[in-house]
């Protein structure tokens, strides 16, 4: 059966500017690592186990850029810090980005080309997330955005030719 490279988006807090999106392992190049990963860990699991993105909208989007990063499972390639994308068009943010759903496409075929792969499985995460999942998903979101700091005071000094044009 071939399933559709969909999504899927929960609203956090009934809010219409914090997502998150669930990210199949069928949303990815089927020879990726990543995809195959997320295959296993969810036959691991007997249940599906996506990649789920989390997304902070400003009041002012498209104008300012979304917050985006990945929440769990823990991914890591050369591109990904602190949940973080190294993407150039979530660092250098510009309007016309404001397509939302490009926007997510575009990220999954990055993370499926950037060598991302799962480190950890959901079951730690998921029961680590428990009672103290608003502080750990606030930590979280601290974290990636400080990571997005650093990632767009690197590009601005150095470019993007210099990190192999991602």
């Amino acid at each position: 059966i071939k399933r559709a490279r969909t999504f899927e988006v929960e609203l956090i807090d009934d809010s219409l500017l914090v997502w998150e999106v669930a990210l199949h392992d069928w949303a990815f190049d089927p020879s990726s690592p990543l995809s195959k990963d997320l295959e296993a860990l969810s036959e691991a699991a007997g249940d599906l186990v996506p990649l789920i993105l989390r997304v902070h909208f400003s009041a002012d989007f498209p104008f300012s850029p979304p917050l985006v990063y990945v929440a769990r499972p823990t991914v890591r390639s050369e591109y990904v810090f602190d949940g973080a994308l190294c993407m150039e068009m979530l660092v250098d943010w510009q309007p016309q980005y404001g397509n939302v759903e490009s926007m997510l496409v575009q990220i999954s075929a990055f993370l499926a080309h950037s060598g991302a792969r799962v480190e950890t499985a959901c079951k730690g995460e998921a029961a680590a997330a428990g009672a103290d999942g608003e502080a750990a998903a606030t930590a979280a979101r601290d974290s990636a955005r400080r990571a997005y700091e650093k990632l767009k005071a690197f590009h601005d000094k150095k470019g993007w030719a210099s990190a192999g044009g991602r």
